[in-house]
Parts: structure tokens; sequence; C-alpha cells
């Protein structure tokens, strides 16, 4: 949950309801989305199902949705980690002397869009309809592919990633009439 709006390149402002916080406070929710964020290395992640919550003035993770989504969470001496369901470090956080675990996320920028098509790695993932990095480097380095250039970058996610990835609400599995 977060109270920046700044955070989302899309809100769905259709999704409200309240949430409850750890002092029996109501807080009203006014959206949600995808929120990119980047690690230490550059490397960027998508966390889903993220709240819009105007009247926040922190942002919290759940531990509990982050478990459901088959993440690892561990807090071991000082120290909460949190690896994803690859098995990838997503953060390590140190307690503070209040017993909270603080972490300032860096928000990720969409690279896809804000590239420039005249670089090699760019131009063969629009072509191959934004594959990631790491299955284009596979493909060049067996020839599966003719003309794939050898390249080697950094695994980053594009703004038509992230809109392929979004899910829409299931159909009805019954309705009070049917057609014949």
């Amino acid at each position: 949950m977060t109270g920046n709006r700044s955070f989302f390149s899309e809100l769905d402002e259709g999704i409200t309801g309240r949430v409850k916080l750890g002092d029996n406070s109501c807080v009203k929710i006014k959206g949600k989305v995808a929120i990119l964020f980047q690690g230490k290395r550059g490397q960027q992640r998508l966390m889903t199902e993220i709240y819009y919550i105007r009247d926040l003035k922190n942002n919290i993770i759940s531990l509990g949705q982050a478990t459901k989504a088959g993440c690892d969470i561990r807090m071991k001496n000082n120290y909460l980690t949190v690896h994803d369901a690859d098995n990838c470090l997503l953060m390590k956080v140190q307690r503070t002397p209040n017993r909270l675990y603080k972490i300032k996320l860096q928000i990720g920028v969409s690279i896809c869009l804000h590239s420039r098509l005249s670089e090699d790695a760019w131009r063969w993932h629009a072509r191959l309809g934004h594959i990631n990095f790491e299955s284009m480097k596979k493909m060049s380095n067996k020839g599966l592919v003719k003309g794939l250039p050898q390249f080697d970058h950094e695994n980053k996610l594009c703004e038509s990633f992230l809109v392929g990835k979004q899910t829409r609400k299931l159909f009805p599995t019954m309705t009070t009439y049917k057609s014949r």
C-alpha cells in the first residue's frame, strides 16, 4: 500500500474498499495497480496488487500477501529477507530500534518506450514481441534466429511487458437467461 500517487504510471480507480490498520483505524482504498521497482544492481522487479491509499503517510508491504505470491520471508538476527519464487533476493532489511523493518525502494522507470530503437538489443526485443533479454541471449548463442546478433544487455522491463501482465476480471459462470 502506498499514498504516493507518483509511483503509479496507471491507476485502476475502479478498485475501492477499506483497509483496517494496526491501530484499528480504517483508510479508504482509491485504486490498485502494479509498481516497478529497481534493485541495488539495477535489476527491475514488478510488485502487483498495490493499493493506492491517499491518506497513507508510509508505504506498507504485507508479508502475508508476499508469501501468498510465492515469496520466502525470513527473520533472523536483526534482518528480514524476502526472496521471490525463483529464490532471488528481493530485499534485505535491518530491524530498527522500534522493531520495524524499513526499506527505501527505488521506483523503476519503464525502459522500452523511452529507449532508442537504433540500439540492436531494443530493436530485436520489439521485433520478437517484447521477449525478455535473457531468452534473446540464449536464442543468439544457440543460433536459433537468423540475423540475431550476439549481444549482452542487462535485463530491464518494458511498458509492453507490464501491460501484457495485467489481468482482467473473470467472466460470470452463471447468467440469469441464455440465448438460443
